[in-house]
């Protein structure tokens, strides 16, 4: 004879709850699943500096693993669209923040410099400075040009080189080259770099000697950035 206490726990099992659809069953919460979406979030971060790209990778992984315990044990683990949700958290910010990060470093202009190109640095017909870049030159305005690293000898260490046009610009630099393809570069605030054959961008005070005698280059740049 059952009492009313054994009435109570009719339809109630050890794997969960039997209702009118059938036996509803209590899944783990997949904690994997949520620390993933968290690490994504935070991987924002990764948009400011790339020195937090780890974060939201380890993000990515765990968002995988939890997708994979969910798919392993779908009776067992939950948290399915969790795992998705970090999983998709963490790929944005890590390769939309890396991608971010590495166009801002190699094609943006710094804030306060004025992006010039050797073109625009080309002599006028009668041999003279172009007014717009001497009067760059003038102000002593920074600005931010690309081009190759012309460098004799040394490899590493070096702490001013000339800046070339073209990587078959000047191998000798001999004052029969044109001079304006020609940029006197000094490293300052103590920096020092190595040889590249790759293209180089380099910012800093744009110098500039309008009466410059033959065999000397009409531009000087003090450098204080270097990509």
């Amino acid at each position: 004879m059952s009492s009313d206490f054994d009435k109570t726990l009719t339809g109630v099992g050890y794997k969960g709850l039997r209702t009118r659809t059938g036996l509803r069953r209590y899944l783990k919460v997949n904690g994997v699943a949520l620390v993933s979406i968290l690490l994504g979030l935070i991987g924002v971060a990764t948009f400011f500096t790339l020195q937090v790209v780890f974060v939201p990778i380890i993000g990515l992984l765990l968002g995988l693993w939890a997708l994979y315990r969910r798919l392993d044990s779908p009776k067992e683990v939950g948290g399915f669209y969790f795992a998705i949700a970090g999983i998709g958290i963490s790929c944005v910010m890590a390769f939309g923040g890396t991608g971010y990060g590495l166009w801002n470093y190699f094609f943006s202009v710094p804030r306060g410099y004025t992006a010039v190109d050797f073109a625009e640095m080309a002599l006028t017909k009668d041999g003279k400075v172009p007014e717009k870049i001497a009067e760059l030159g003038r102000q002593n305005k920074k600005v931010f040009i690309k081009g190759y690293m012309y460098q004799d000898r040394k490899r590493s260490g070096i702490v001013d080189f000339i800046m070339v046009r073209t990587v078959e610009h000047c191998k000798y630099c001999s004052p029969f080259q044109n001079p304006a393809d020609m940029i006197d570069v000094s490293l300052v605030n103590g920096r020092k770099v190595n040889y590249r054959t790759t293209p180089i961008r380099v910012g800093g005070t744009l110098y500039v000697n309008e009466n410059f005698a033959y065999g000397e280059m009409p531009y000087h740049i003090e450098a204080d950035e270097f990509r």
